[in-house]
């Protein structure tokens, strides 16, 4: 594992990009309703590809594959918990 993977900016880095894929794929729902399907569809490949980003910036397991799909669902569901002013979101990740 590197050095960075150690740090928290992996974690941080891989929390932006489902916070963003969160909000594409919204604003794809969206564009649903607007009756703009292939603009839709665009965004939902974009979130998919940010989610497929976020899985990389998580560390590696022991035996060389990315243990990306379980980290990523916690992360997932941490991030969809209410942010409070006591940084919760924080505190769950071992930020400061």
């Amino acid at each position: 594992m590197s050095d960075l993977e150690h740090s928290g900016t992996a974690r941080a880095h891989a929390s932006d990009l489902v916070r963003n894929a969160r909000d594409n794929k919204r604003a794809a729902r969206e564009l649903d309703h607007l009756n703009q399907p292939e603009l839709a569809n665009d965004l939902r490949k974009f979130a998919d590809n940010q989610l497929r980003m976020a899985r990389m910036w998580l560390p590696r397991r022991g035996n060389g594959y990315f243990g990306g799909v379980w980290q990523l669902r916690m992360l997932q569901g941490r991030l969809s918990k209410p942010l409070t002013a006591s940084g919760a979101l924080k505190r769950d990740w071992g930020g400061r």
